[in-house]
């Protein structure tokens, strides 16, 4: 199905089957099982993503495919990003307890219910690894640490450095990632650390009394791109 929706442009069911019928011999090697094109009918992908649509059901999908990304293509995963993001939509009833709710729009339309994605990418490829929707209505500083999670049971490995904005800088997410072993990059903001106290701290660097290190207990920090 993502294969069609990437491939046609389209995300509709309804069209899925017919598209399959013409490549048989391609999705059943693709797939390593010999397939029909009324396996790919719209009743049949419902049923299937309703399955996917279930937190567990998901996120052992999801595991199971990074292993397959990793593992093909060799990838080193040193860094990953973790933001968040909202979606808008026209829906008329919005209910209580539901995803999409009224909240801060970042596509600065208030007036439409939203829901907030939080997503995890491999840097610089920008792969994603993990993905949450949540309720429109969210803050965005609680999802850092289960987002994190999540990253950490797909790669399976400490040492890797993730990168965020001040909004993953609260002490609890920085003290999360540091008890785990693995690394954090991201902005403080002022609240945090005060400008004459981030002056005080950075005074020895600029009078050069300090070297900065790409290393830390004998190993060597992840390489990061900029942030901006």
């Amino acid at each position: 199905m993502l294969s069609y929706i990437l491939s046609e442009g389209d995300h509709r069911l309804n069209h899925v089957e017919d598209w399959a019928g013409k490549m048989p011999v391609t999705l059943s090697n693709g797939l390593g099982a010999q397939v029909r094109a009324l396996d790919f009918s719209d009743d049949r992908l419902a049923l299937l993503l309703d399955h996917l649509a279930k937190d567990n059901e998901w996120e052992q999908f999801e595991s199971r495919l990074n292993d397959s990304v990793l593992r093909v293509y060799d990838l080193k995963a040193e860094r990953v990003r973790i933001d968040t993001t909202t979606a808008k939509s026209y829906v008329v009833d919005v209910t209580e307890g539901g995803l999409f709710q009224f909240g801060h729009s970042k596509d600065h339309r208030p007036d439409l219910a939203q829901v907030k994605i939080s997503l995890s990418t491999m840097d610089p490829l920008g792969i994603p690894v993990t993905t949450t929707v949540v309720s429109g209505n969210c803050a965005d500083d609680p999802l850092y640490i289960p987002e994190i999670k999540k990253v950490q049971a797909n790669l399976g490995r400490p040492g890797v450095l993730y990168i965020g904005d001040s909004k993953m800088g609260s002490l609890e997410t920085r003290a999360y990632v540091a008890h785990t072993q693995d690394y954090y990059l991201c902005p403080l903001s002022a609240v945090q650390v005060p400008q004459a106290e981030l002056a005080r701290l950075l005074e020895p660097v600029w009078e050069q009394k300090q070297k900065l290190s790409t290393q830390k207990n004998g190993k060597r920090w992840p390489k990061a791109s900029c942030m901006k």
